[in-house]
């Protein structure tokens, strides 16, 4: 009968003390897919999309030949931050303490949906609450077609 082998050394119990403390903060951090809910009303699109803890300054929305893309940044210093490489995670502790483990870390995500060709592109409103960002794609009118007379 086959056994499974550890790979991690057995000789360090200091690690697995944090590992032991740190597991139920496993999912606290941000998600690197972006879930979504896309709802269809009567008028409009809506897009939901959670983004707990984040400002509107650490996320962006960018709209492209069609193509809505939705993205976040964070620093482990809480701070929005464009270039992940700016973000000084190593710092030593401030006011002289010394920091013994730092889990906090740079998180990036992007998700891009393509928008129905027939939407109002002008009319897209974006708005955040309560961890929620929400976005507004408007419908255009139903034209209704009309005929052409043949001369």
């Amino acid at each position: 009968m086959l056994q499974l082998m550890r790979t991690e050394s057995k000789i360090s119990p200091v690690r697995d003390m944090f590992n032991t403390f740190t597991d139920g903060f496993a999912g606290s951090v941000l998600p690197t897919n972006l879930p979504l809910d896309i709802h269809e009303l009567s008028d409009r699109f809506e897009i939901l999309a959670s983004v707990p803890g984040l400002s509107k300054d650490q996320i962006e929305l960018e709209l492209d030949a069609g193509v809505l893309t939705l993205s976040t940044s964070v620093c482990c210093q809480d701070t929005a931050t464009p270039d992940p490489e700016a973000c000084d995670c190593a710092a030593p502790g401030t006011d002289g303490n010394t920091v013994l483990r730092k889990e906090r870390i740079e998180a990036s995500a992007s998700r891009s949906i393509r928008l129905p060709v027939d939407v109002d592109e002008d009319s897209i409103t974006a708005s955040l609450e309560n961890g929620v960002l929400t976005i507004a794609v408007t419908k255009p009118d139903v034209q209704t077609p009309r005929k052409l007379s043949i001369s």
